[in-house]
């Protein structure tokens, strides 16, 4: 499926895959019969984010653009994750699940590389794509497939690239030059490294954490903001 999901911007990225990647082998031979496509065959999808957001909707386009592609012989349950989500992410690599979709810091996140060598972080880089159609060219054509290389060694094959939006920052006062961030205390997305080489440049103290546990520092003020998509 090299069709995107959305039209993709250069800041936040959501990577669909499908479990059970061979890595490049050849695939056995069947013996048995071809199923009739009057069976329905259940896949089950786990979203890596909550329902409601833009991860979920794609989600559930993508379960009922495949049952209308294969005249109902193919359905897809769409479930939330059980546990976090790295450890759903080494679910899906590991089979347990058919198919997984979540942020690309999800991907980036599996594996013992340091963090700036870690492919899938590079479309978080600011600046890196003149606009959203240039990211989405690249990302269904050498860009994609080059991250599709990163899956097959996770065992997984990459099935689609969508749009999580921009990243923004919120805070409790105004911020509208680099200097206004000097000494604040901003919650990231935990990539700490990665946003140090453009936002610690400023000042800014940065915490990393997952975005469920963001709220009660922010109001209890021991954060004085966080830096998200407005699909978190």
């Amino acid at each position: 499926m090299k069709r995107r999901l959305t039209k993709l911007t250069a800041a936040g990225l959501a990577v669909l895959a499908l479990t059970g990647c061979t890595g490049g082998a050849q695939e056995e031979v069947s013996e048995e019969p071809p199923v009739p496509k009057n069976v329905e065959t259940t896949w089950t999808l786990v979203v890596g984010q909550p329902e409601g957001s833009t991860c979920w909707d794609a989600a559930e386009s993508f379960a009922e653009a495949l049952s209308d592609a294969t005249e109902g012989a193919v359905a897809v349950e769409v479930q939330p994750r059980p546990l976090d989500r790295v450890t759903s992410l080494e679910q899906a690599a590991a089979g347990i699940v058919d198919l997984y979709l979540d942020s690309s810091f999800i991907y980036g996140s599996y594996g013992d590389e340091e963090e700036l060598g870690r492919p899938f972080f590079s479309v978080t880089m600011p600046f890196l794509f003149p606009d959203a159609e240039t990211a989405a060219e690249v990302l269904d054509s050498t860009g994609g497939e080059a991250l599709n290389g990163v899956l097959a060694e996770l065992g997984l094959r990459g099935l689609a690239y969508g749009e999580l939006g921009f990243r923004y920052l919120t805070a409790d006062r105004p911020v509208t030059t680099p200097e206004d961030l000097e000494g604040l205390r901003i919650r990231t997305a935990g990539l700490l490294e990665l946003f140090e080489s453009y936002i610690g440049c400023w000042g800014v103290r940065l915490y990393p954490s997952s975005y469920s546990d963001v709220m009660t520092p922010l109001s209890n003020g021991t954060y004085n903001g966080q830096e998200s998509t407005l699909a978190e």
